[in-house]
Parts: C-alpha cells; sequence; structure tokens
C-alpha cells in the first residue's frame, strides 16, 4: 500500500500524475536489487509481466518464478531483467543452484555491479548451507571488490559480514556488520549476528 500525502493548498485537478507515478516506480526499484525494472513502464507490461513483477514485490518469489519463466520461454523483450528477476526470486525461495545458474546467464549477457553482488549473496546463502569454503571464498572476493569499487550499501556490507563470519574471519565480520549498521541502525539480522560475534568471543 502506497499513501501519498497532498497539502490542502494543492489542486488534485493540476497534479502531474506521471511524476507521482515515475516516484513510485523508483521507490519500489530502490528495494530490489534488479536495476533495469526502472525502466521499465507499468503501461507497456503484459499480463503474465504484471503478474511476475506484482508476485515479487507482494514477496511471493515461487508464484514470481512461475511467470518470469513462462516470459523466458514466451522471448520477451527485457529479457535480461526477467532473468534478473527470476534470480531473485529463486535465490528468495532458498533454491539456490537454480538461482545461480540463472544469474551467471544474466553476467554472461550485461555484467552489471548489481549482478555480480546478487551472484555473491547467493553463493555465501548457498556456501553456509551447503558449508563449501569454496563458494564463500568465491562470494567473500566478490563482495570485496564490489565494496572497493566504492558500493556502500547496507546489502553489501551485511552479505559481506555474514560470509566472513561463515569463513572465520570474526574481526573483519564485526567492521562490516558495524558498517551496514551505520547506513541502517535498524537492521535487526546485523544487530543480532554481531551480538553473536561478541558472545563468542566473551
Amino acid at each position: 500500500m502506497v499513501r501519498i500525502n497532498i497539502p490542502r493548498a494543492n489542486k488534485l485537478s493540476q497534479i502531474d500524475w506521471n511524476v507521482v507515478t515515475k516516484y513510485v516506480q523508483d521507490i519500489f526499484s530502490i528495494k530490489t536489487l534488479i536495476d533495469g525494472v526502472r525502466a521499465l513502464e507499468y503501461t507497456e507490461l503484459s499480463n503474465t509481466e504484471v503478474l511476475a513483477w506484482r508476485n515479487y514485490y507482494t514477496g511471493k518469489y515461487e508464484d514470481a518464478s512461475f511467470y518470469f519463466k513462462s516470459l523466458l520461454k514466451e522471448k520477451q523483450k527485457n529479457q535480461v531483467v526477467i532473468l534478473e528477476g527470476l534470480a531473485h526470486s529463486q535465490y528468495m525461495s532458498f533454491n539456490y543452484k537454480d538461482a545461480l545458474q540463472t544469474i551467471n546467464k544474466c553476467i554472461e549477457n550485461v555484467g552489471t555491479e548489481n549482478q555480480y553482488l546478487t551472484k555473491a549473496c547467493i553463493l555465501a546463502e548457498d556456501g553456509v548451507v551447503t558449508r563449501s569454503k569454496g563458494k564463500l571464498i568465491e562470494a567473500k572476493n566478490i563482495f570485496y571488490q564490489y565494496l572497493l569499487e566504492g558500493n556502500d550499501n547496507e546489502i553489501g556490507h551485511y552479505n559481506f559480514a555474514n560470509t566472513l563470519k561463515s569463513l572465520g574471519d570474526l574481526e573483519e565480520a564485526v567492521k562490516q556488520y558495524k558498517l551496514c549498521l551505520q547506513i541502517n541502525p535498524n537492521n535487526a539480522q546485523a544487530w543480532k549476528n554481531l551480538g553473536s560475534i561478541y558472545y563468542g568471543l566473551t
């Protein structure tokens, strides 16, 4: 749900709703790792695309994956954006194997920083679950490069910290959790993970 506050001095008839629509789209786009969706105009989407993104943004990732796969079969335009949506939906559904294959296809086509960040997140989660040190090290290297290039954001620091923690590099993990919390002091999971490190060190 989106609430828009309009001062009483303003008249609804004088509002440019295209500006409002673009603003709302931009805000929702920021919530995802997907860059390409920011450029999409909702009026240009097919019914299947609308269903895919609606399920994606409401957290119904398995349903979103189904519609994204249907779009790939239909060979719609914006294939890379659809692949990114599918990869992230698979990732959020804990389907790491398929998510990794999908994001690798994106990287083969474009290779944006956010696609590499998504890959690192998938590798990190999968590495923790399967106890694969190789995947964790690969994720660590991608996170390190991503942050080295000046991408100072909560997702990068948080997932880098988790990866370092899983690899036993607790001192550096603490630094990354603190950097994450500087950006978003309300990240409860970062506080929890940081606390667990301190508890383990006592």
